[in-house]
C-alpha cells in the first residue's frame, strides 16, 4: 500500500516539476522542453510500435518544415520532424542488422541496390577528400538515413505484406493534397496567374517552384493510375480523383516547364507500352530521332535562338519560352 502511495506521489512530483519548468520557460520565450512529451512518445514508438513510427514518419515528409523557418539564427539546417526520426530510426536499422547478421542478400544484390550503394559509397569517398567535411558528411548522412528507411526500410515492409505498396504512395499522397490546397491558396492569394509568385508561394514545404512541380509531375501519373486502372469502389474513386485534380492544378500552377515536359514523356513512354510497341520500332524511331538531331540541329538551334519569348505569366507563352 505504501509502496503504491509513494508511486502515485512521484508521478504527481513530476509532473508538477514539469509544469513549473516549462511555465517558467515559456516565460522566458522558450518552448524547448514542450518537445518531451512527444520525444517520450517517439521513444515508446521505437521500442514497442515501430511499424507505427514508420508510418508516422512517411505522412509526416510532406508536412515537414525547415528548422530555419523557427530558428534563423542558427547556422544549420533541416527538416522538422522528419530529419530527426530518420537520424534515429538509421541508428535503429544498423543495430538490427547488427543484431540480426546482416540484411538480406537477395536484395543487396539487386542493380538497384548495387547502384545506391556505389553512389553511397562514392560520396563517403568524396566526403573525406572535401574542402568542407562537416556539410559533406551532413549530406552523406542525410542521404544515408534517407535510403535506410525509405529503401531498406520499406523494401521489408512491402516482403511483410505486398498491400504495403499502396499504403507507402497514399501515407505520402494524402498529406500531400493538403499541403497542394494550402500552396494554391497561398499562391491565389499573391496572383495566381503570377508567375513570380510561384517560388514565395510553395515555401516553406518546398525550396522553389521547379521542386514542387516536379514533385506533382512524380506523383501525378500513379494517382492517375488508381483512378483509371484500380477496381475501387465508387466513394473511393471520388477521392481519387480530388487527388488527381489537386495535383493537376499543382503542376500547372508549379510554372515548372521541365515538370510539364516530363509528363508528357511520360504519356508518350505510356502510349509505348499500352499499343505494345515492339522494341525494335521503338529503337528504329530514336535512332531516326538522333539522325534528325545530326542533320538538322544546327538548324533547329537557331531557330530556338530565336525565339525571344521569356517566362511569362501566361501559360502559352510560358510554354513558349
Amino acid at each position: 500500500m505504501n509502496n503504491r502511495i509513494f508511486r502515485i506521489a512521484l508521478v504527481y512530483l513530476v509532473s508538477l516539476l514539469f509544469v513549473a519548468a516549462h511555465t517558467y520557460l515559456v516565460i522566458k520565450d522558450k518552448y524547448v522542453l514542450a518537445l518531451l512529451p512527444i520525444g517520450i512518445i517517439v521513444v515508446l514508438l521505437a521500442i514497442y510500435r515501430f511499424s507505427w513510427l514508420f508510418w508516422i514518419v512517411l505522412f509526416c515528409v510532406p508536412l515537414s518544415l525547415p528548422l530555419k523557418e523557427f530558428m534563423p539564427e542558427l547556422g544549420i539546417n533541416m527538416f522538422l520532424p522528419t530529419e530527426p526520426l530518420l537520424a534515429g530510426m538509421m541508428i535503429i536499422f544498423i543495430l538490427r542488422l547488427a543484431m540480426d547478421g546482416g540484411y538480406e542478400r537477395t536484395v543487396l544484390r539487386h542493380p538497384v541496390t548495387v547502384i545506391i550503394l556505389l553512389q553511397l559509397g562514392w560520396i563517403l569517398i568524396t566526403t573525406i577528400t572535401s574542402t568542407m567535411p562537416l556539410v559533406s558528411l551532413k549530406f552523406f548522412l542525410s542521404r544515408f538515413w534517407f535510403l535506410a528507411v525509405f529503401y531498406f526500410m520499406a523494401i521489408q515492409f512491402f516482403k511483410q505484406d505486398q498491400r504495403n505498396i499502396r499504403r507507402y504512395l497514399w501515407a505520402l499522397l494524402i498529406p500531400l493534397t493538403g499541403i497542394i490546397v494550402v500552396v494554391t491558396l497561398k499562391h491565389l492569394s499573391l496572383g495566381l496567374f503570377d508567375q513570380k509568385a510561384a517560388n514565395p508561394a510553395a515555401d516553406p514545404f518546398f525550396n522553389d517552384h521547379t521542386l514542387y512541380g516536379a514533385i506533382m509531375a512524380l506523383f501525378l501519373p500513379v494517382a492517375a493510375g488508381y483512378l483509371v486502372r484500380s477496381p475501387l469502389r465508387s466513394w473511393i474513386k471520388v477521392g481519387v480523383l480530388v487527388v488527381v485534380v489537386a495535383l493537376l492544378t499543382g503542376l500547372v500552377f508549379s510554372y515548372a516547364r521541365a515538370a510539364w515536359v516530363s509528363v508528357l514523356a511520360g504519356i508518350g513512354t505510356l502510349l509505348i507500352i499500352l499499343f505494345k510497341i515492339p522494341g525494335k520500332t521503338v529503337l528504329l524511331g530514336v535512332a531516326v530521332l538522333a539522325a534528325g538531331i545530326l542533320l538538322f540541329g544546327k538548324t533547329a538551334l537557331m531557330h530556338m535562338e530565336g525565339n525571344d519569348q521569356d517566362s511569362s505569366d501566361n501559360l502559352a507563352e510560358h510554354v513558349q519560352s
